[in-house]
């Protein structure tokens, strides 16, 4: 995370932006080829286009298609803000590739099962819609905002129990779609097959041919663990038990596993889990105990406040703008990294992705921060700050 007071941060973004839709709009579509022509293949020990039952195109795993796949359609958004588009010097994204990477972005997250992704982008859309409630109009009295209030809980309600109705429905629809798809795909394979073929063992050369396939069985798109926390549940119990060992201090990042194979039940795996508890939040308390988890805290919520009253007293100024969308994004990353590797430590691209964001967003605040300097937020003190 960087800030400098001159820094063209609108174009740096825009061109990321405009790359990550470029790039995951082709590889979306890559996987979606490979998927429906049951093309899988493996390198090392990477599982390509089918990853226990569930879909992960050109990716590692499900849960990094689902993590780029919310970035995409975030990026998406805001290359479609007009103050954004205007302030910056480059040749604009067409909205074909806008739709295109909005469109295979949601039947990527839909396939791949991820969980936590759902959280992610349904958590974005919310905060998004909170920040479109009571950024409209000034001076809202009592009873509006309680009906907004009101009106919040039941649009998210019914956002998180429609958007896991229609996944449950696009997958079981498009389980059926390959499944026909690859029956058709057979039938052609092999009747080919069966016209060059000048060998008189017909029969045993058709049962060779069927056999060939017997790794692609049918793909029903859903977790082959029927439990819904994947054995999160587990590890944060086991998680307990290594924070008594130093609850002031911690026991360090690096000593996660070692000490779960030392002083616990050895739940924890090096290979799979990598120092990590699938819960950005209950690592930091681990490895740096009370007094690095408070620290950490403290951090976030003091930026957390700036950039709120940045956007909340600038509505007019942000209103079209790429700030709400990142703010949203962030708040929402804080409801995701209670279940993914997250926040710190872990050196990916969902933990950079979180911080470059973060980044461009404190150069949005150091950039209007003369404009606070006489305005009013949270227990009506003012603000005092001083740019260097």
């Amino acid at each position: 995370m960087h800030t400098e007071p001159d820094f063209d941060f609108k174009n740096e973004l825009y061109t990321v932006a405009r790359g990550i839709v470029y790039i995951t709009t082709i590889a979306n579509f890559i996987g979606i080829f490979c998927l429906m022509f049951n093309i899988r293949f493996e390198w090392y020990w990477i599982k390509f286009t089918i990853y226990e039952n569930r879909f992960t195109g050109i990716y590692i795993n499900p849960n990094l298609l689902g993590f780029v796949s919310c970035v995409a359609i975030f990026c998406c958004h805001i290359l479609c803000k007009p103050d954004f588009q205007n302030a910056v010097n480059q040749r604009k994204v067409c909205k074909i590739w806008i739709v295109a990477c909005v469109c295979t972005s949601l039947f990527s997250l839909l396939l791949c099962d991820s969980n936590a992704s759902m959280v992610l982008i349904l958590a974005y859309m919310i905060v998004y819609i909170v920040y479109q409630f009571f950024a409209a109009k000034d001076g809202l009295s009592p009873a509006k905002v309680t009906m907004r209030i009101v009106a919040l809980v039941l649009v998210g309600t019914f956002l998180v129990g429609s958007s896991l109705m229609f996944r449950e429905i696009c997958q079981q629809g498009f389980a059926v779609v390959t499944a026909k798809t690859y029956s058709l795909l057979d039938e052609i394979t092999e009747k080919e097959q069966s016209d060059t073929d000048e060998q008189p063992k017909q029969n045993d050369s058709d049962n060779n041919k069927t056999a060939a396939p017997s790794d692609k069985g049918p793909i029903t798109f859903e977790h082959e663990n029927s439990n819904i926390d994947s054995g999160r549940f587990k590890l944060y119990r086991e998680s307990l038990d290594l924070f008594k060992i130093s609850p002031v201090f911690g026991i360090s990042n690096g000593n996660i596993v070692f000490y779960s194979q030392e002083y616990a039940n050895g739940t924890l795996k090096y290979t799979y889990h990598n120092n990590d508890l699938h819960n950005g939040f209950l690592t930091i308390l681990v490895s740096t105990g009370v007094l690095g988890f408070v620290i950490f805290g403290i951090f976030g919520f003091r930026f957390a406040k700036h950039a709120a009253q940045h956007l909340f007293l600038q509505k007019k100024t942000f209103k079209s703008d790429a700030y709400p969308c990142m703010f949203a994004f962030l708040s929402a990353y804080l409801f995701y990294a209670l279940f993914e590797k997250a926040l710190l430590y872990d050196i990916s691209f969902m933990v950079m992705w979180f911080w470059l964001i973060m980044g461009y967003t404190s150069c949005y605040i150091a950039k209007f921060e003369p404009m606070l300097e006489t305005r009013y937020l949270f227990h009506q003190k003012r603000l005092h700050r001083s740019l260097l």
